[in-house]
């Protein structure tokens, strides 16, 4: 049965002990559920369903609107000092558009055609081969913006299409279907090498369609906020966990779910040793069993044993209990570091049956490395135990990749946060145990007027090799010099003024400046005596016999 949920927030308290509930819920879409209905409303449903679906079918073969031939294109440049140079090569299938760097620093330009009858709103696929040669950075060299035209300006940007496989020969393959915003009725296609001088790039097998729009992706998150207290070890700490974790995914029925960090530390006496487990072990068994019975992936943290070595760890379970990701927290606070426990060295994406998905921990979120090396390996959200911290800084994580986030905390009210940075659902108090629950969609995109998307941005436009420098270079010690606002003076100290000299002698001088002298000149009617002189004292020898009287 299709049910259609409307935007809404609820609130309200069951009984479960003397603890209460706090549910936030958020949907937007038509979402499919297997609950019992009736022969009548599936007869009801029959005919607007078949209608939905076929109003959304295109022919098999959609229009192909990218020029037929190489005459159909430009060799483009914004500057001619910047210009790269550009030539054709004719294939048996079709054309192939070059673009050379030609040693041109700072190079920038390619090849430009405009595609005219689009309609706004509509959704087009753009696919594309480039053959790169001599390019070190490919996603920077490798350019290719759709530029809108139509009844608007400059507030709607162009798109990148920047995703691409790389393939065995080293080729690229670009696809992408995107919505043309509204109003479109042309678009530029740029095909550019950027700013490699020594590289070329080839751009083959182009195609633009129009395409069916991308099928929604919806997706029900929970963040739960629950602290276990009172425990009599780790585990009965992640078990406390676990029967709210049965009740929020009961009443909620999410397809992923957000428990907190090192649930099996949290609440319970004993040493980190005491604690500590293996993965699998104890506390992931305890978890498996939620998610097998409700259907629902979870991640959570645990306090991770494995040989000598302790970790503050996060897992993923799928809907079946079965472990698919684990991470081990890469940015460790001194409170951990100096309780013997290790970092991790990388941050993984793993594919769940919803989406692509990456695991931060706590103080992972307050810097942004990890949630970009997570963004660059194409994750769509961040899950994220989480003790406490700055929610500002959370939410940026999402905001600057164009990502969702799911943070779970015990000092941090859990909360869903979009792609834009808004808080989508929240716990709100951190009184009560509660859950913040919402429906996304990851098909939607996030356009910002004169902004564009920011996924694309942070993908395509933030550079690496400019940021060289290490935290094991440290700042040197020589503070900048001062500003050099006095003029140099020099004074001739020997001879003396008015002498007269014959034969062989040493010239000397006295130079002072307010930041330093770098070197002396000595002259005698403009021809210059020795070399420059760049110590203190200065002086040159002076053979008066090669001079007039």
């Amino acid at each position: 049965m299709h049910r259609v949920m409307k935007g809404c927030t609820r609130k309200g308290n069951r009984t479960m002990g003397q603890k209460s509930v706090q549910r936030v819920v958020r949907a937007d879409f038509i979402r499919s559920r297997l609950i019992p209905i009736h022969l009548a409303s599936v007869i009801r449903l029959a005919l607007p369903l078949w209608l939905f679906v076929a109003a959304s079918v295109l022919p098999a073969a959609a229009q192909e609107m990218m020029p037929p031939a190489a005459s159909g294109w430009a060799a483009w440049a914004p500057r001619a000092a910047t210009a790269p140079a550009t030539d054709v090569t004719q294939l048996s299938n079709g054309y192939a558009l070059n673009v050379y760097g030609n040693q041109v620093p700072n190079v920038y330009g390619g090849w430009r055609t405009r595609i005219q009858g689009l309609q706004g709103g509509r959704y087009y696929r753009f696919t594309a081969r480039a053959v790169p040669v001599g390019i070190v950075s490919l996603r920077e060299a490798v350019t290719i913006v759709l530029r809108w035209r139509g009844s608007f300006g400059d507030e709607v940007t162009p798109d990148y299409v920047w995703d691409y496989r790389l393939q065995s020969d080293g080729s690229l393959l670009f696809d992408r279907v995107i919505q043309a915003p509204a109003g479109t009725t042309a678009v530029d296609v740029d095909l550019v090498l950027q700013w490699s001088s020594g590289g070329r790039v080839s751009f083959d097998r182009l195609s633009f369609t129009p395409a069916a729009a991308p099928a929604a992706r919806p997706v029900r998150v929970a963040a739960v906020y629950f602290r276990p207290s009172g425990a009599s070890s780790g585990l009965e700490s992640v078990r406390q966990a676990a029967r709210y974790a049965e009740q929020v995914a009961a009443n909620n029925r999410p397809d992923v779910m957000v428990l907190g960090e090192t649930l099996n530390v949290i609440g319970a006496p004993g040493t980190l040793e005491d604690k500590a487990e293996t993965i699998p072990g104890p506390s992931t068994d305890v978890i498996a069993n939620v998610a097998r019975t409700f259907g629902v992936n979870i991640a959570f943290g645990l306090l991770e044993r494995a040989g000598t070595q302790l970790y503050n760890a996060a897992v993923l379970l799928d809907r079946t209990g079965t472990i698919v990701g684990k991470y081990r927290k890469v940015q460790l606070p001194l409170s951990e570091a100096s309780a013997g426990i290790a970092p991790g060295s990388s941050v993984p994406v793993f594919e769940a049956d919803f989406g692509r998905v990456a695991l931060l921990i706590c103080q992972d979120a307050a810097f942004p490395e990890p949630a970009r090396e997570a963004a660059l390996q194409g994750a769509e959200m961040l899950l994220v135990p989480i003790w406490g911290g700055k929610p500002g800084i959370v939410r940026a994580r999402a905001a600057e990749h164009g990502l969702y986030l799911a943070a779970s905390g015990y000092d941090y009210a859990s909360e869903v946060i979009g792609p834009l940075g808004t808080v989508l659902a929240g716990v709100g108090s951190l009184a009560s145990p509660g859950a913040a629950v919402t429906d996304i969609d990851l098909s939607r995109r996030f356009r910002e007027t004169w902004l564009g998307e920011m996924r694309d941005l942070a993908s395509k436009e933030r550079r690496a090799s400019p940021y060289t420098r290490s935290i094991d270079e440290p700042p040197t010690d020589t503070p900048p010099p001062p500003a050099d606002t006095t003029t140099p003076a020099v004074s001739l100290t020997s001879p003396a003024a008015g002498a007269t000299v014959y034969g062989s002698l040493t010239v000397a001088a006295t130079a002072t400046d307010n930041v330093g002298v770098a070197r002396v000149r000595f002259l005698v009617g403009g021809t210059q005596l020795g070399a420059d002189d760049t110590t203190a004292p200065f002086s040159a020898s002076w053979d008066t016999r090669t001079a007039s009287n």
